[in-house]
Order: C-alpha cells, then sequence, then structure tokens
C-alpha cells in the first residue's frame, strides 16, 4: 500500500459458498475515518507515474526465485490493468531472462525498522525452545530487501513494477509498497508487489483456484500500487485506530476492496469501480490543469476516551485489545492514565503494569519525536515499570507539558535505560 507496509488480508472461504443470496446483495461496507493529516481532495495519493503516460511503457519484473512457477494469466490480466489506466503499454518479463533488466536484491545499507516477532510460549516453554521456520525467516528477508542496479540506473523512460513470490506473509495473500533503491539505481524509488503463493495454496478452499486467487491478489495488491481507496469519500480502513490495513474501497466489487468471502464469491474483484475511476479522472484532471477540486467531507476522529472506556479489565494483556491506545498516541494519555486506578495490579503481568507499559510506550514515541538524530533512544524496565506510584509521580510533575507539547522530562523508569 501507498507510502508505507501494509498487507491485504484475505479472510478465510471456508463455508463461503452457502452465503445466501440475501447477504450476497449487502450495502457496501461503511465509510470509515481517515488518519488526521490525510489529503481529502484530487488527487489524493494517487500515483502520477502510472496513472499519467509519462513515461514509454510499463514493465513488471517478476521475480521468482522463491514459491511455485507464476499463473501467466494472471500477470496478462495486471498487465491489462496497466495498460488500461496507463494510458502506454505494459508487459511482463521475469528477472534473469532475456530483456529484463539488470537488477538485483540486496540488503539495505541502513539498518532497516525492526520487525517484531510476536510468540506465544506455553507454560514452561523458554523462547531457546521456539523456532522460527525457515520460510518465515526468507519472509523477513524479502520484506527489508531493497532492489540494486549492478549495470547502471535503469532507464528513465520506463516505469519498472517489481512483482516478488514468496510461500508465506503472515495470514495475507499479498503486499505492496513503493521501495527506495540502492545508490546504484541513482536513487529512485520502486513499487512493489509480493505474492504469497504458498498461503494462496493453503487457503483455497475446493472450487476456488489458484488461478482465480492469483488474479484477484494481483489486481488488489496493484490498486494500492496506483493508490486507489485513497479518497476518504468511499474508503474504508481495516483497523481505525491504529491506522493499520492501509485504505481499501467500500465497493464491494471493486479489486480494492476488502476482500472478504463475499467480495468475492460474487465473481468480480478484477477490476475497480467507477467511484475510483471518477478519483483517477479528477486527479488527472488536476495533474494536467492544476484544477483544484473542494475536499470532501472529514468524518470525526475516533474518540479516545471512549476507546479506553469501551475495553475490559482482562483486555490489558499482551496481544489484548487495549493494544490498539497506542494508535492514538498521547491524546489517550489522560482517560488511560485515569483508568489505572480500577486496574488490577501487583506484579508485571498484571493489568495495570501491562497499562503503564502501554503509557510508557506511548512516552517513547513522543521522546522519538523531540530526540535529535543519533541520541540515543530509551527503553521500558519491564523489571520495574508496574511501579505505579512512580508513574504516577511522573505525570503529576510532566502531564501539563507533555500534552501542551512544551519541554518535559522523562520518567525515572525511561530515562535510566538510555541505550549507550
Amino acid at each position: 500500500m501507498p507510502g508505507s507496509r501494509t498487507a491485504a488480508k484475505w479472510v478465510a472461504l471456508v463455508g463461503a459458498l452457502s452465503v445466501c443470496a440475501s447477504a450476497l446483495a449487502a450495502r457496501p461496507a461503511a465509510i470509515s475515518s481517515y488518519p488526521p493529516d490525510w489529503p481529502h481532495r484530487a488527487p489524493w495519493k494517487l500515483n502520477r507515474e502510472l496513472l499519467l503516460p509519462q513515461s514509454e511503457r510499463i514493465v513488471f519484473v517478476v521475480d521468482t526465485q522463491r514459491g511455485s512457477p507464476p499463473i501467466a494469466e494472471a500477470l496478462d490480466h495486471l498487465v491489462s490493468l496497466a495498460a488500461k489506466y496507463g494510458g502506454r503499454p505494459a508487459s511482463w518479463v521475469r528477472l534473469g531472462d532475456a530483456g529484463a533488466p539488470s537488477v538485483n536484491w540486496i540488503e539495505p545499507p541502513l539498518p532497516p525498522k525492526p520487525v517484531n516477532v510476536y510468540v506465544r510460549l506455553r507454560d514452561g516453554q523458554s523462547l531457546s525452545d521456539f523456532h522460527i521456520p525457515r520460510d518465515d525467516i526468507e519472509t523477513i528477508r524479502y520484506l527489508v530487501e531493497i532492489p540494486a542496479c549492478p549495470a547502471g540506473a535503469l532507464p528513465a523512460n520506463v516505469s519498472y513494477v517489481f512483482v516478488r513470490y514468496l510461500g508465506s506473509l503472515g495470514t495475507a495473500f499479498g503486499n505492496a509498497e513503493v521501495v527506495a533503491s540502492g545508490d546504484s539505481c541513482g536513487g529512485r524509488r520502486f513499487p512493489v508487489i509480493r505474492v504469497a503463493q504458498t498461503k494462496i495454496a493453503q487457503a483455497r478452499v475446493p472450487g476456488i483456484g489458484q488461478d482465480f486467487l492469483e488474479w484477484r491478489t494481483l489486481a488488489h495488491e496493484y490498486g494500492h500500487i496506483l493508490g486507489l481507496a485513497s479518497n476518504p469519500e468511499h474508503g474504508r480502513w481495516r483497523s481505525t485506530v491504529p491506522y493499520r490495513g492501509g485504505q481499501h474501497c467500500i465497493h464491494r466489487e471493486c479489486a480494492v476492496a476488502v476482500p472478504t468471502a463475499m467480495a468475492l464469491l460474487k465473481g468480480q474483484m478484477t477490476d475497480y469501480c467507477a467511484a475510483c475511476l471518477r478519483d483517477i479522472e479528477q486527479a488527472r484532471e488536476h495533474w494536467r490543469t492544476g484544477k483544484e477540486f473542494p475536499e470532501v467531507a472529514r468524518l470525526p476522529q475516533p474518540d479516545p476516551a471512549a476507546a479506553v472506556a469501551s475495553l475490559k479489565k482482562h483486555n490489558f494483556c499482551e496481544g489484548g485489545e487495549a493494544e490498539k491506545l497506542v494508535g492514538y498516541g498521547k491524546a489517550v494519555m489522560p482517560s488511560l492514565v485515569a483508568r489505572l486506578a480500577e486496574l488490577p495490579g501487583g506484579d508485571v503481568a498484571s493489568p495495570r503494569s501491562y497499562a503503564i507499559r502501554l503509557a510508557l510506550r506511548i512516552v517513547i514515541a513522543e521522546d522519538e519525536l523531540r530526540r535529535p538524530p543519533g541520541t540515543p533512544a530509551v527503553k521500558i524496565d519491564d523489571s520495574s515499570a508496574h511501579s505505579s506510584a512512580e508513574f504516577y509521580s511522573w505525570w503529576q510533575q510532566e502531564s501539563e507539558r507533555f500534552m501542551a507539547g512544551d519541554e518535559w522530562s522523562l520518567p525515572t523508569l525511561l530515562r535510566s535505560q538510555r541505550s549507550n
């Protein structure tokens, strides 16, 4: 998905063939609020390079080092979508074949943002007992690699999109993002689509073929590359706060809709809907003429106080629903701190201790915004983070400055944990 790493999570299709006709005729999904800083007028976040014929052609470079051979018909359909909406010829070629650009994938020169792997241990287990499958390790590598151009920068008159096939991608069938390239590529940024073929093969049910799902996975992810559904007037987010999952179209026939069983069984999701096509036309008019369009309506942002009040005590645990509070940032702090008194405490695993750790994570995120580059980060001392007395003391002294954005001090629980 554009701008940031996002995954199209396809729901299980088990039992989907029994969905009744009345359910198939249900109304489109509800529109949901977009992030506060999201653009609310054309061109939104549509991809100018791929929607205006600024280059001579579009080439999809298909990397099949992992996974089974791709389905050519699905790639042919992807090419047809690119040519249709790009207004120029499009084609695909396997990496390494004749006519393919000279590209290889390398680790980024700077350490990537850490990839968190969450492990649920049974009683008596330790991390040393846990084995991460090789396929998952390879997936993590694929997610951080960037393209390099050993023969020099690629031709500027060609728009390149990379399609990388891999085995698994968590619960997703695919994802898409725009990545920076190595210095040898001249600092160019390239769209990348990833397809989890093994996951598709494992998740499909009888009557739903691999080709059926690969067609729709590629069309869906290319829709994200184009920036479709970035118009908040007909968009929704899988997870509103924190804003994970990215933008999706509310119209189930659209290829960039959330790919539920209902949407898939209607036999659509191979092309983009009328609302998305209107967005493309408005964006093109803006790019070509400079015409300004009115902003679409802004929906109210979710209420952090209501989010805190809706949680049960048992939600404050590792992997629990309270995790979403971090997405609100410091706006949730007054309500979260007020809730601490009624949460059970007493040990590191208690709901109160977990809530304090959530609050400290928000404090760390705010500290990162003000910290000069190269300044050591701070960490949470899990052995003492359940000390509500220390946290309350900090909040009483610093809450007004912290919420106002003035100069404020770190809690002792964090200040003593700066990395060397």
